[in-house]
């Protein structure tokens, strides 16, 4: 069986990422019962916190362009679209594998610290 596979490059619009940090700006905060922290959903400072992390401090086009130093493919697999990092081992002898991830994680969690592990062996 073959698949059709093409490039995929991570690229948020511009307009796209005005709006969230907008949206982010005018977030409307719920009232919070003294003391209970945790007890009833999230604790309202450290989402205060975390939102005003992504506001005023992330920088979506650091991540977008680390993301984009690996090779992104797609397909098309009974119209679902998965989404695939390919990088080819190095070394004498590089080994084929597969990692994946399910829900809720991403192929985040496993990109920085494993596939540069796996696929771009220390410098010596």
């Amino acid at each position: 069986m073959a698949f059709d596979v093409w490039p995929f490059t991570i690229a948020a619009s511009q307009d796209a990422l005005d709006a969230l940090r907008a949206r982010l700006a005018q977030t409307r905060w719920p009232d919070e019962v003294d003391g209970a922290a945790w007890t009833f959903g999230t604790d309202r400072r450290c989402l205060e916190e975390l939102v005003a992390y992504w506001h005023a401090t992330f920088d979506w086009r650091r991540q977008e362009a680390l993301l984009n130093t690996f090779t992104h493919l797609r397909t098309d697999v009974d119209g679902f679209g998965p989404h695939v990092i390919h990088e080819r081992g190095k070394g004498p002898d590089p080994l084929p594998i597969v990692l994946t991830n399910g829900w809720p994680s991403t192929f985040f969690e496993l990109l920085v610290e494993d596939i540069r592990a796996f696929f771009r062996p220390l410098r010596r």
